[in-house]
């Protein structure tokens, strides 16, 4: 999945979603989308920015099993 923020001139995240893919659970959304509106990243030198950010999720089992990490 892509996740994009818009970054304001302070280096505030003041919007997040999710571009592309699909997140099943609207719960585990609006958790994940809350958490990325309180990263701060340095200011942009153009005044506003977008990031887009594209993110994997695993299980507990992948990510103990280096083979699964393909």
């Amino acid at each position: 999945m892509v996740i994009t923020m818009r970054v304001s001139p302070d280096g505030r995240v003041f919007h997040a979603r999710i571009k592309e893919g699909r997140m099943t659970s609207p719960i585990v959304q609006k958790c994940i989308l809350d958490e990325l509106r309180t990263i701060q990243f340095a200011p942009p030198a153009g005044g506003y920015a977008e990031v887009d950010v594209p993110v994997r999720f695993a299980t507990s089992h992948e990510q103990d099993d280096p083979k699964a990490k393909k």
